[in-house]
């Protein structure tokens, strides 16, 4: 009986070495990815790292499944310092790896892009230094679009400073914060921050919102020609005071499959659901004395 309780504690000791083995190698495989770029269509660098020096120019470089398991990726003043970034015009960040590690976009961790005109982030969540985009004088297209898990307002607090992107024309930030709609809001801050620049473009698609200041949006979007809200839900939204002066430079409103709060429109019950509804303010007949949109 004693030889086969002693051959059962063998047996199993050895059981746990192999699955501890196991479990290293696999381990082993998922970190010890081998860092490798290659070139497309001629111009177009597509790296699985961050490279601090590039084997050549490039105008247009691709970052993809970069994070690791355990390292935070951590981009600060001297990422992108080597000249060999100096003329580069697009860069994209796209992380689809699902590793909750860190990544952090310290103050001015883009200078180095002294080039730049289209900047890409599609990361599930990221930090951000309120000095980030700090020292991007030509970039004129932000997209950071599919960063399910970053609030608008850790966004936005991002375009405080008026030296950040001061040639934006084009935001694109569509998804941002679905994972945590019910902490999403755009309140007059955020709308300050947003419209700051001469915005041609904002494109805020697929998103829900858990509060929207439609109003002090409107106030504050003389330049904007294009507003994308398409898809969208939007749980609660302030439009007190909205004039059609407010929206005379807008060219082009797209609130296709859109779902707003009930009391935008009291008439109708339940949601309010538009679709397909792209059209142009100039085409819209409103009466001499209907001064408010809503």
């Amino acid at each position: 009986m004693d030889n086969i309780l002693r051959q059962i504690k063998i047996t199993k000791y050895f059981a746990q070495l192999l699955v501890a083995a196991i479990l290293l190698v696999e381990f082993g495989k998922s970190e010890n990815v081998t860092q490798q770029c290659h070139t497309e269509n001629h111009n177009i660098l597509k790296c699985n790292y961050i490279s601090t020096i590039l084997a050549r120019q490039y105008e247009h470089v691709r970052i993809f499944d970069f994070k690791s398991k355990q390292k935070s990726v951590i981009l600060n003043n001297s990422s992108f310092a080597d000249e060999s970034w100096a003329k580069v015009k697009k860069i994209e960040f796209n992380d689809d790896t699902g590793h909750e590690s860190s990544l952090i976009f310290s103050r001015k961790c883009f200078q180095g892009l002294k080039s730049l005109e289209e900047l890409k982030i599609h990361v599930s969540y990221f930090e951000l230094d309120t000095e980030a985009f700090v020292g991007l004088p030509l970039v004129h297209t932000l997209d950071v679009s599919q960063c399910h898990r970053l609030l608008v307002q850790e966004f936005c607090i991002s375009l405080k400073p008026t030296s950040a992107l001061p040639e934006l024309k084009n935001l694109i930030m569509s998804e941002m914060g679905n994972y945590r709609r019910e902490f999403n809001n755009i309140y007059q801050n955020e709308a300050e921050y947003l419209l700051s620049r001469n915005l041609l473009k904002l494109e805020i698609t697929k998103s829900q919102i858990n509060y929207m200041n439609f109003t002090a949006i409107a106030k504050r979007m003389k330049m904007l020609q294009v507003l994308n809200l398409s898809y969208s839900i939007i749980s609660e939204i302030w439009d007190a005071g909205v004039l059609q002066n407010d929206l005379m430079n807008l060219k082009v409103k797209d609130v296709s499959h859109i779902i707003l709060p009930t009391r935008v429109f009291p008439i109708m019950p339940g949601k309010y659901v538009l679709e397909n509804t792209t059209s142009k303010l100039s085409d819209i007949d409103f009466n001499n004395d209907m001064k408010n949109i809503f």
